[in-house]
């Protein structure tokens, strides 16, 4: 089996993720990190096995990055940054995702949750996903952090789909 690994590239995230990658590679299964930079790459590559790879495209985070509050549009500013970052993140790194999952022959993706294009990837490709949990709790979306009740859950998520990042990246 080909494993493709999303990775976030903070400890809590990835250390989950090395430990289900350790058990795949141990079992003869081929895995591939994808990386939207370079940061883990070095730390990622250091596990002692063949079938171990790692694709990296570190161009995304840079064209991703937020601009400064001041001068974020309006609607953009009711959007954590997180989501906006990553939803720009998506957007740079999902064509050649694409196009590496097809040559790599992925037959699952393991993904963490605030890399948005590998479960839009597994969608796409008809590839089964599952993702890791490192969040908070079970059913934490960052995007309703701060907000209590269902009327502003409704409003974050309307002010999410308003964004004009999002209206951007959705056109």
């Amino acid at each position: 089996m080909k494993v493709a690994i999303f990775a976030f590239e903070g400890v809590g995230h990835l250390n989950p993720q090395l430990a289900l990658a350790t058990k795949f590679l141990e079992k003869g299964h081929d895995v591939r990190f994808y990386l939207l930079s370079e940061k883990m790459e070095a730390d990622i590559k250091k596990l002692p096995f063949d079938a171990l790879d790692v694709h990296v495209t570190p161009e995304c985070m840079k064209n991703a990055s937020p601009v400064e509050y001041e001068d974020q549009d309006e609607s953009d500013r009711k959007v954590n940054d997180l989501i906006i970052c990553m939803l720009g993140a998506a957007w740079y790194s999902l064509p050649g995702e694409l196009k590496d999952l097809k040559k790599f022959g992925a037959d699952l993706i393991l993904y963490d949750p605030f890399v948005v294009s590998a479960p839009i990837a597994a969608y796409v490709l008809n590839i089964p996903c599952v993702s890791t949990v490192t969040v908070p709790s079970v059913n934490h979306y960052t995007a309703l952090a701060g907000r209590n009740g269902e009327e502003e859950y409704r409003l974050a998520l309307e002010e999410i789909q308003e964004s004009s990042t999002m209206q951007r990246f959705a056109s």
